[in-house]
């Protein structure tokens, strides 16, 4: 619709939007002298909301949609314990639901088991694989397996199921953790002991360590690289960025080991570091400019979690079923407490 402007005295204002037949969508903000604020993302619910099934999936045990839209790649658990692929096609009315094979060999398990004795590959791992990503040509996904104590990584090809990857088999270097870095799943980044590094599956390549002493990192936007580094010689952790060559410290000497993400929003670069129950906000105009403390967030509870939806607009906060969400445009705070 037409956005609308609103001359407002400074202080708190709540907006609305209403429409018959939906619920009223609603903003709190803290107006200040000389401002501009954006009040947008208004969504409007139906009050009635018509729930309709248009596929069932028996013992479903994870999903992830492609970035289109168009397709769903899902795991299942057949009767006798086997993990099971499909890939869905719901670009028509009528979904097209296709079994995807691929080889146990990159399923192999790193321990013995007597309750998997005379199984295959894919007994009983269904609940131990995640899909966290799936390639912009809806032609692969990233999975995460939890085999045994390790983590591994695969890449699953639907195209041409033969081709799918398993990292670890294929590299024989264990990750603690894995992020795609490009849409087509070629390039990632990873943790290999405590050095970060980057594998190009397009020449079979993995970089020598671009940085070390790490103990997580985030990816934002492919290329900008949140870091935690932990001293050995001091034990303290360090905050950072890497941005192609360059690295840029944000907070050192935390005594905790610290939660981070990182975003960016209309134009400025925001990290975000969670030590005990308070999360710094940090942000500049650019990846590669020194980034200055620009607010303190005070929680009720220490976060084990930071999350930033698709906007890099609201920051959640969890730890368990305690939740805390920051609104960065209108600096507007909740607390969902258990």
């Amino acid at each position: 619709g037409t956005p609308t402007k609103i001359l407002a005295k400074p202080g708190i204002h709540k907006f609305s939007i209403w429409k018959e037949g939906y619920q009223t969508w609603w903003r709190q903000a803290n107006v200040k002298v000389g401002e501009i604020l954006w009040l947008n993302y208004a969504r409007l619910v139906p009050k009635k909301i018509t729930e309709k099934s248009f596929l069932n999936i028996s013992n479903l045990k994870n999903a992830h949609i492609s970035p289109d839209k168009k397709k769903i790649f899902t795991i299942t658990e057949d009767a006798s314990g086997d993990a099971v692929f499909w890939l869905i096609d719901i670009s028509s009315s009528e979904p097209k639901i296709s079994k995807v094979d691929f080889s146990s060999n990159i399923f192999v398990r790193n321990s013995e088991n007597a309750n998997f004795a005379g199984k295959s590959n894919f007994y009983k791992i269904a609940e131990n694989l995640k899909i966290s990503k799936i390639s912009n040509d809806n032609k692969k996904a990233f999975v995460s397996f939890k085999n045994g104590d390790k983590i591994e990584w695969l890449v699953l090809n639907f195209e041409s199921p033969s081709e799918s990857l398993n990292l670890m088999q294929k590299f024989h270097i264990d990750f603690s953790k894995i992020t795609p870095s490009n849409d087509d799943l070629t390039k990632l980044v990873g943790i290999s002991g405590t050095d970060l590094r980057e594998i190009n599956l397009s020449n079979n390549t993995i970089s020598a360590a671009i940085l070390s002493d790490i103990v997580d990192f985030e990816l934002y936007d492919k290329e900008n690289i949140a870091y935690i580094q932990n001293k050995i010689v001091d034990g303290d952790f360090l905050v950072g960025i890497r941005k192609g060559d360059k690295n840029i410290e944000i907070a050192k000497n935390l005594k905790t080991q610290p939660k981070i993400a990182i975003g960016r929003y209309y134009r400025e670069s925001y990290v975000y570091v969670g030590e005990g129950s308070k999360i710094n906000i940090y942000k500049s105009a650019s990846w590669t400019e020194k980034m200055r403390l620009s607010k303190i967030l005070d929680l009720k509870f220490s976060p084990d979690q930071l999350k930033l939806n698709g906007e890099s607009r609201i920051l959640v906060a969890k730890s368990g079923k305690n939740i805390y969400s920051y609104d960065i445009e209108t600096r507007s705070n909740y607390d969902f407490l258990a």
